[in-house]
């Protein structure tokens, strides 16, 4: 099946002891071992006229590709120009390639250049030099989203395939993990749809519309330590943890409202306009703390599309101290362990101290231990 498309739930089933309770019988297993392997359709980029590489930090060579109006088949399809850095004075360009084909993505970092070419295939520069660092590599789907991070090279395709390789060492750090689930598991928290029908000139109804995906992947990057990182419109993140083979989401907005440590940003009254890029202003350069603010503003961006409102912590919880200073600890606690698990050395200091601070407070000597 294609997510997006809304299924209608049967009742709850009865047990064998006619308690009622619901159980799962052998075709809701088969329907959930089929998450992992239901299509996903991801928007590929379009072919323009020039394809800047994606934002990197400060310091890093530019890279453009210049596409072919009318590619003759004799002529390169595809010029790829690397630069110095702007901060340089002779900032010019440092190499040129020619490609047959056009680009539809394009990432540099220091170490790796990443050009995604419309035939599917990805391609490795050395960003220095200009160097090809491997032959093409061939993807089942085109390149949805591309992104280099010192020497790792993420790629998501159309398809919703996630691979990750440490192009150093050549080797995949992730192999070809879908991010089906996390687009199920979006849905099915996202507000239910009214279902259509479409019927033909004589009132019969024909195969039911697809509905549009209700959460979309907006946002991707690479830690410093190889770790993906995907933002979805709902302001939840996830990274996958390659020893343990599954997902863990390391930020969600919507959880631990009342929490001590829970801040919220502040967001512009601009009013949002669907099918553009968010615009996010930075204002930490810790991975974690950015994935949060970025959590955050994409949340309020969709609110504000379906006309919703931000759902409010209840007055109990806010003035009840116990249960503020137990939902503090655990939010403290799941951010410490999101920072370790992408390998953000700044993060682990920064709410390993958060943490001991809150437990000093608190005396429990032995979560402190």
């Amino acid at each position: 099946r294609v997510l997006g498309t809304r299924h209608t739930r049967s009742g709850p089933s009865k047990d064998s002891t006619g308690t009622g309770c619901s159980v799962l019988g052998p075709q809701t297993l088969v329907h959930a071992q089929s998450i992992s392997a239901a299509r996903v359709l991801l928007t590929v980029p379009k072919v323009l006229a020039q394809v800047p590489s994606s934002p990197s930090a400060e310091g890093t060579p530019r890279a453009i590709a210049y596409n072919a109006a009318k590619p003759d088949g004799t002529a390169p399809a595809a010029r790829l120009v690397c630069s110095k850095p702007s901060s340089q004075q002779d900032g010019g360009p440092q190499w040129t390639k020619h490609l047959g084909a056009a680009v539809v993505a394009l990432s540099a970092s220091p170490l790796v250049t990443a050009a995604a070419l419309a035939d599917g295939s990805l391609h490795w520069f050395d960003t220095a030099s200009g160097a090809r660092l491997s032959a093409p590599l061939m993807r089942e789907a085109p390149a949805a989203h591309l992104r280099c991070a010192h020497a790792f090279c993420l790629l998501v395709d159309a398809v919703g395939v996630l691979s990750v390789w440490d192009v150093g060492r050549m080797l995949a750090v992730v192999d070809h993990v879908s991010i089906a689930p996390l687009l199920y598991c979006a849905e099915l928290s996202a507000p239910t749809l009214p279902e259509e029908e479409d019927r033909d000139s004589q009132g019969r109804i024909r195969a039911p519309r697809r509905h549009r995906p209700s959460v979309a992947l907006t946002a991707v990057d690479v830690s410093d330590a190889g770790a993906p990182l995907l933002s979805f419109s709902d302001g939840r993140s996830y990274t996958y943890h390659a020893h343990l083979r599954t997902w863990l989401r390391v930020a969600s907005p919507q959880d631990h409202r009342a929490s001590d440590h829970y801040t919220r940003p502040e967001v512009s009254d601009a009013p949002v306009e669907e099918g553009k890029p968010l615009v996010v202003a930075r204002t930490t350069q810790t991975p974690l703390g950015y994935l949060q603010e970025l959590g955050y503003h994409q949340m309020h961006a969709t609110q504000a599309l379906n006309g919703g409102r931000h759902q409010r912590v209840s007055a109990r919880t806010l003035h009840d101290p116990a249960v503020r200073r137990s939902v503090t600890l655990d939010h403290v606690e799941q951010l410490l362990r999101a920072a370790a698990a992408i390998g953000s050395r700044k993060d682990v200091v920064r709410y390993a101290d958060v943490l001991a601070r809150l437990l000093a407070q608190s005396g429990d000597s032995q979560r402190a231990a």
